[in-house]
């Protein structure tokens, strides 16, 4: 007698359960993309609040010579 997927408590490979798989993997590449783009968007994020110090520093400065 020979052993299938269901004897062994498998579910048998259907059309359904590769469309699930499919979409399960595209749903996983999507997270990694946005994962990606969140620490971009953060990264972009952190530099521009730097850069907005560094000239606030120095209009500060400016101001306290006189120079504005």
């Amino acid at each position: 007698m020979a052993s299938t997927e269901e004897d062994n408590g498998k579910k048998p490979k259907t059309d359904e359960n590769i469309e699930d798989h499919s979409a399960m993997t595209t749903v996983g590449t999507n997270l990694k993309r946005a994962k990606t783009d969140v620490k971009f968007s953060f990264s972009l994020l952190s530099q521009s609040l730097r850069l907005r110090n560094i000239v606030m520093t120095d209009y500060i400065e400016s101001s306290k010579l006189g120079a504005i």
